[in-house]
């Protein structure tokens, strides 16, 4: 059996064969391999139509190398757990480093673009931040302050608003020397999640999954919680809950991936109302050998308190 298989992986087009079953979302490869007009629709042919024709122990060894090596950000996930802490000490055993961490500048020029996601938000801040007042607005893991730049030239902001940046302490120094270099003296920066307390307004768009914590924990625990909660960029299942993990292209880090009723739930019994809610459809997430976690899109939500 073993001779078979050392075999056939000698053979390029098994090769490629493999790599395509295991999740490779190399585009080439696959209209190579397929001979396809559509790559999209001949990598999804792939995937279901290659995997069962090969040993899953291979599928998974070559997935799961692809997986630790990657360098740079591909929207990789890899394995599903019951918990932040057994995905970590699984990434543990390939000596990943599971602190989360991502190319901030890179990721900044990314967002500078305005999706169809960023539409719904847009939306909500032209009618919310002008009823602010004196009132705090927080981005909670904002990075750099990538949202704020995306959206400054788009949105009416008032006169004298400090726009927070809530994230670790690392992001935070760089996030203060790119708003020196880039001169936004309404943009502050803390890594104090305790000025989540008494704000008027949280934003939070793709951070809420790498955060152990859930979100109705956090609000929870303050004294006041923010009138306003907008979220973008949120994984979500219709299905089971379950824990992954994301490959940053820095780091090999927990993503959790909540259930939609449940999600929306805690944060109704803390006493808000769902106003709105949206699909970002730029956003999705795939885990190789786990066809049923497959996200086609991410979900984002307006919340006020009643």
């Amino acid at each position: 059996m073993i001779d078979a298989v050392t075999g056939r992986l000698r053979s390029r087009r098994f090769r490629t064969m493999l790599r395509i079953a295991s999740g490779d979302t190399d585009i080439a490869a696959v209209v190579a391999a397929c001979g396809a007009i559509m790559p999209a629709a001949a990598m999804a042919m792939a995937r279901r139509g290659l995997r069962p024709l090969m040993p899953r122990f291979l599928v998974e060894h070559v997935g799961q190398r692809r997986f630790f090596a990657a360098r740079g950000w591909q929207n990789l996930h890899w394995g599903v757990f019951d918990s932040f802490a057994s995905a970590q000490t699984f990434a543990a055993r390939f000596g990943a480093d599971t602190r989360y961490r991502t190319d901030h500048e890179v990721g900044l020029q990314q967002h500078l673009t305005i999706k169809s996601h960023d539409y719904p938000i847009l939306y909500w801040l032209t009618r919310l931040l002008p009823t602010l007042g004196d009132g705090r607005f927080i981005d909670f893991g904002g990075s750099v302050g990538a949202s704020y730049y995306a959206y400054r030239d788009r949105l009416p902001l008032p006169r004298g608003m400090v726009w927070t940046v809530c994230e670790l302490p690392e992001v935070v120094a760089l996030g203060r020397l790119f708003a020196e270099k880039r001169a936004a003296p309404a943009l502050s920066f803390t890594d104090r999640v305790e000025v989540l307390d008494g704000a008027e307004l949280l934003f939070t768009a793709g951070c809420l999954q790498f955060v152990e914590q859930p979100l109705a924990a956090i609000l929870g625990a303050l004294d006041r919680m923010p009138r306003h909660v907008l979220i973008n960029r949120l994984c979500l299942t219709g299905g089971t809950p379950y824990v992954t993990l994301h490959n940053t292209g820095f780091s090999v880090s927990p993503c959790r991936v909540d259930s939609i009723a449940a999600f929306v739930a805690s944060l109704v019994n803390l006493g808000y109302v769902l106003e709105d809610s949206w699909h970002c459809l730029e956003s999705s997430l795939y885990v190789p050998l786990h066809p049923e976690c497959t996200l086609q899109h991410f979900l984002g939500f307006y919340f006020r308190d009643a």
